[in-house]
């Protein structure tokens, strides 16, 4: 299940373990949800029968987002330290700035 996997890769992180809410919509025979994790709002491109099928869907998205955005500012790093090294200068140094709400992935 994706919540498992991303609850694994907080820890892993040492982030706060995602907080889940849901917002319940439609007949009760035939409800949706949206989910939102730690404050951030995943919604499914489809409707979700039950909570569970909610969570999960909406982790998936959040794995997915946060492996993007993961890849890419690996890739721009490689390739500034790439010429970096080609006109022999100091390789650069990173610092990390964190906005938005403390528990936010």
């Amino acid at each position: 299940m994706y919540k498992m996997e991303l609850n694994s890769l907080c820890q892993r992180k040492s982030w706060d373990l995602p907080d889940y809410s849901f917002t319940r919509c439609g007949p009760d025979h035939a409800p949706s949800f949206t989910a939102t994790i730690s404050g951030v709002p995943f919604t499914t491109a489809d409707d979700n029968t039950t909570l569970k099928e909610a969570e999960n869907k909406c982790a998936k998205i959040a794995l997915d987002h946060i492996s993007r955005v993961s890849t890419s500012s690996n890739l721009y790093k490689n390739r500034l330290q790439d010429n970096v090294e080609k006109r022999n200068l100091p390789l650069p140094e990173y610092s990390i700035k964190h906005e938005g709400p403390p528990d936010a992935i």
